[in-house]
This record gives structure tokens, C-alpha cells and sequence, in this order.
């Protein structure tokens, strides 16, 4: 549920990528070319019109699978192409900075695509390039493609690829990778495991995802993540990840929570709130500066305490009923939002609800858990849309 909210006032305060929805239908091309980074003679027409279709089209066969792994130990994964392993931290700035080093100034670039969605239960978000280089054989023209994923064990990956077309391709290197990668101390897996992907329009800007453990004491650690890429114009992209952390009793209260929040690689917000013998300690970052305070006593439900009591609500409700809980998110720090689910009916997918998230509002269908299967919210022109993707696993019983 947290997520929710988190998605929404991201998404709020990103109200630019309305500037930026002709760079994502019509981003501009480098000059011609015939493949990869091939040399350009300025002012001579491509003898093929659909050269630029093909050759961003390009694929590559299967090959068989082999395993990879970093010097230390501590990863190792089966990956079907022919690989060299290299940090997974290379950022699009990284790699511009290196073809520029290495071919010429980059004479433009433009975004090309950004998507975002999961391979089964791993979540992945791409960024895609055009650019066109200065060198010395005269002008090149090139596609870089970024994606990043969500592996087994809690371990995430950051892959690229230096070559036009080859996407397909390119994608199934990387699923393969994540789907097989092991790492040296893995996380446990989760009992109830969520994937969503965020949508504006139709553009696939972020995931979420949500995973719960049980501790060695038989609490329940939940995590949600939240990465999100919208779209300033068309070589400029916002990035904003998000990462919550509750403690829960098996009951559904609420043990302790840390929120982290980071825009464009910066660190702006990273609080924790911990009970105190008067109520809640509220301790840490809030938007790059200190912040210390106090919540009243209270009885807050953990996300996995919310669902459970959804899950026992939602099957008798009638349209018009209203469940409603105290929630403390980061972006209001030194209050309680009340957030409340009001029944709407009963649907296809399950129980239709208006969610109100202290500002925002949306419409959402939930399902026996109290779990979000999809919600839209409208934001100016264009909806924000919130899609479950992958579900796994079950709650606790009563």
C-alpha cells in the first residue's frame, strides 16, 4: 500500500514529462546509417527508406547457455550469449562518457524508449538511446541500450548493450542472467511476493514491488521498491527509486519502518521511525535536511496488518462500506495519514474501491487479499495506471 502513495506524489511532481511525450512517439534519428556504427556520408539519401525499421529490428539466434561470475565469489549466474562481465553500476552518463572518449564528441542523442514491466517475478526497467558521434572517419550513428532488473536472492543487475537492434535479444541475455543468478549470501525467498508496473499513458515509466520474509524471531519483513524514469525532454530523464522497510508481528502491527528516497542519484530523503516510550521517534533525512520529532501513541498497522485486515472486510462489504487505517509515509513525516478504502462493487477481477491516500485518490480493484490489482489516477491530460503483473504466495491465517 505504501507504494501507492509513493507512486502518486513521485508521479505529481513529474508533471514535466507532459513536454516530454513527443520525445517518447517521435525521438530525433541520427543522421543515416547502415548498421550498427556505421560511417555516414552527410547529405547522400539512404538507398533503403526502411533502413533505420531494420536495422534497429536486428536479432540475434540462441546460444547456448554458460556460466558467468565475478572474481570474488560472489555472484555467479547461467547467461545464454557470449559475455564479458562488467559492473552492473554503469549509468547511461558512464557510457556516453566512454564512446565519446573512445569514437568522438557526441554530436546529438535523444531518448528512444523507456519500459518498464517484469520478467516473471523479476522487475526490470529500460532505457533506450539514439546518438550520432563526431569521429574521425566523419559521422557515426549508434542505439545504447540500458536495462535494469531485479534478481533471485534480493541481488539487481545493471545491463547495456552498444549496438542498434539486437532488442529481443538483448532482453533474453538479461532475463536469463537474472533468472539464474546466484549470489553468496541470498536473501531468503518471500512467502507473498508482488510485482506492478506504472504506467502515464503509454508510457511504461516504473515498477514496484513488494516481498515479505519471516525473521529468525518470526516477524515479517516487508520491502517495497519503487524505481521510476519519466521523461523531461528528449535527452533528459528523471530518475526516482524508493525503498520502505517495515518490521511486522505476526498479528499485522507495525514494528518499525525506514524510508529511503533518491532522485537523479541523489539522496534526498532517508527516515526512520521507531516506537519510543511516549509514542513514535521520527529520526533522519527529510528532502536533504536533519529532522527529529515525535508521533502520539498509536496502533499502526504494517502493510502485511493492512491486507489481513482487508482480507476479512473486503468478502462481507457492501457497496459504500469503508475501511480506513493510520499510515505514516515520508512525505508528510511528523503526522499519521489517514488512508482509507471505500467499496464501490463487485467486478470481474474482484472488489472495486475508491483509495484515498491522504492527497491523491484513485480507482482501484482490489482482491480477496486486499492486495491492488490495478488503480488509475488522472493526472491532466493523461492517466497514471498501476497494473499487477506478478503475484505470488500466501498471507499468514488468522
Amino acid at each position: 500500500m505504501h507504494h501507492l502513495s509513493k507512486i502518486c506524489l513521485v508521479l505529481v511532481s513529474a508533471l514535466a514529462f507532459c513536454a516530454a511525450a513527443g520525445a517518447q512517439s517521435d525521438p530525433q534519428r541520427p543522421a543515416d546509417a547502415e548498421a550498427g556504427m556505421p560511417e555516414i556520408e552527410p547529405g547522400s539519401p539512404s538507398e533503403d527508406p526502411q533502413w533505420f525499421e531494420k536495422l534497429l529490428a536486428r536479432e540475434a539466434e540462441p546460444v547456448a547457455e554458460q556460466w558467468i561470475g565475478s572474481p570474488d565469489g560472489k555472484f555467479r549466474s547461467r547467461v545464454a550469449a557470449e559475455v564479458v562481465a562488467t559492473s552492473h553500476q554503469v549509468l547511461a552518463a558512464a557510457a556516453f562518457e566512454s564512446i565519446a572518449e573512445s569514437l568522438g564528441e557526441i554530436d546529438s542523442k535523444a531518448i528512444l524508449k523507456i519500459d518498464a514491466g517484469a520478467f516473471g517475478r523479476h522487475p526490470f526497467l529500460a532505457l533506450d538511446w539514439l546518438y550520432r558521434v563526431k569521429s574521425p572517419k566523419g559521422l557515426l550513428a549508434g542505439q545504447i541500450k540500458h536495462l535494469s532488473a531485479v534478481a533471485r536472492g534480493g541481488a539487481s543487475a545493471h545491463c547495456y548493450h552498444n549496438e542498434a537492434g539486437y532488442k529481443a535479444t538483448f532482453e533474453r541475455v538479461v532475463h536469463g542472467l537474472v533468472e539464474h543468478l546466484e549470489v553468496a549470501e541470498p536473501e531468503p525467498d518471500p512467502y507473498y511476493e508482488e510485482v506492478s508496473v506504472v504506467r502515464i499513458g503509454d508510457l511504461q515509466a516504473g515498477v514496484a514491488r513488494l516481498a515479505m520474509t519471516v525473521d529468525e524471531q518470526g516477524d515479517t519483513k516487508i520491502v517495497e521498491t519503487l524505481s521510476l524514469l519519466v521523461p523531461v525532454d528528449q535527452q533528459t530523464v528523471m530518475a526516482n527509486d524508493n525503498y520502505n522497510v517495515q518490521f511486522s508481528s505476526p498479528d499485522g502491527s507495525l514494528i518499525n519502518q525506514i524510508d529511503v528516497e533518491s532522485q537523479n542519484g541523489e539522496l534526498s530523503t532517508q527516515l526512520a521511525l521507531d516506537p519510543a516510550d511516549d509514542g513514535w521517534r521520527v529520526s533522519g533525512t527529510f528532502q536533504s535536511k536533519k529532522l527529529q520529532g515525535s508521533l502520539e501513541p498509536a496502533e499502526i498497522p504494517s502493510t502485511l496488518g493492512m491486507m489481513l485486515d482487508l482480507r476479512g472486510f473486503l468478502p462481507r462489504a457492501q457497496p459504500g462500506a469503508v475501511k480506513s487505517f493510520p499510515q505514516w509515509m515520508s512525505d508528510n513525516p511528523l503526522a499519521l495519514t489517514d488512508v482509507r478504502f471505500q467499496v464501490e462493487g463487485r467486478v470481474e477481477d474482484g472488489i472495486a474501491a475508491r483509495l484515498d491516500l491522504g492527497p491523491m485518490k484513485l480507482d482501484g480493484v482490489l482482491d480477496a487479499n486486499g492486495s491492488v490489482v490495478s488503480a488509475t489516477m488522472a493526472m491532466g491530460p493523461a492517466e497514471m495506471e498501476i497494473e499487477r503483473l506478478y503475484v505470488q504466495g500466501t498471507l499468514p491465517a488468522p
